[in-house]
């Protein structure tokens, strides 16, 4: 996949009254921390620095920018009371500095004017995709029909089936962009069919085995020869069936949440007095650079 430094310039269009940009908060989060080999300070003024540095190449000349933190839900899932081994071997992070980091680095997001999205037994992928659905219209894959632009910062490629709405991007750090265009070259199938890639061939992170038989070449070769059915028959009759109608249900981002966006802050990053001596000198130093990319 071509590693484009700004925006696709095709994806700037003369009617874009706002860019939206929805951040996936434990992802960013967790990359932040580990990018700082566990140094805490360090940590911190990664986050903002991949925030300031998103902001700069997603923003569109005249045009304000918006940012929503989007994060997982503090109760039991959706996912897992179907299916109870959804994530399961998946580990929380025992260590104290971690811990900390990550409640602290929440209390500098919310004290900045932020508030974190979040939905009972929603995963971050569903908020934010239902905010993609509610900010676009019910016609969404005509871009000429809306005017908001929308940028979600995650490495998630969960996300990637929500570029089937036209004027969704993604970026991932440091600085790629993928939009509907880039994703069809990479995995070589139309962007509206990425669930029913994933639902074959599984996710080993999220303990989604997909449908046994069906790897990524097999996967691609079904889908475009719109062969699934018979394939999977084939493969495995009515178990196999059933493997993928689970996974199906499981890799599917809903985006029916009610998310009610009216009270929400987007704008640049508000800092007070008060908030600012109570930071290290070098945290802020880099949360004020985020601030400057709104001007």
């Amino acid at each position: 996949m071509k590693n484009q430094n700004f925006r696709p310039p095709e994806s700037f269009r003369p009617d874009t009254t706002k860019t939206l940009v929805l951040v996936d908060w434990t992802n960013l989060m967790y990359r932040a921390w580990f990018a700082s080999k566990e140094q805490s300070w360090v940590a911190y003024c990664k986050f903002f620095d991949m925030m300031r540095l998103c902001i700069h190449k997603s923003r569109q000349p005249g045009v304000p920018i918006g940012v929503i933190f989007c994060g997982e839900s503090n109760t039991i899932l959706k996912r897992t009371i179907f299916f109870p081994a959804y994530k399961a071997t998946r580990k929380h992070s025992k260590n104290e500095e971690f811990v900390m980091f990550r409640r602290v680095l929440e209390r500098y997001i919310e004290n900045l004017g932020y508030k974190m999205m979040r939905v009972n037994g929603a995963e971050a992928d569903d908020v934010i995709a239902s905010i993609v659905a509610s900010t676009c219209c019910k016609n969404c894959k005509n871009p000429s029909s809306y005017t908001t632009d929308i940028v979600i910062f995650s490495g998630d490629r969960d996300l990637q089936q929500l570029l089937a709405w036209r004027r969704v991007l993604i970026y991932r750090a440091p600085g790629l962009f993928v939009d509907a265009k880039t994703f069809e070259e990479d995995v070589g199938i139309p962007v509206e069919k990425y669930t029913l890639y994933k639902a074959l061939v599984g996710d080993k992170s999220d303990n989604i085995s997909g449908v046994e038989g069906f790897g990524p070449v097999k996967a691609r070769t079904a889908i475009n020869a719109n062969s699934i059915p018979e394939d999977i028959w084939e493969l495995g009759g009515a178990k196999a069936s059933a493997e993928f109608r689970l996974s199906l249900q499981l890799v599917k981002l809903d985006t029916r949440i009610d998310v009610d966006l009216s009270d929400i802050y987007t704008g640049e990053p508000k800092i007070d007095s008060p908030f600012s001596k109570q930071v290290d000198a070098r945290i802020m130093f880099e949360i004020k650079r985020f601030k400057e990319e709104f001007n």
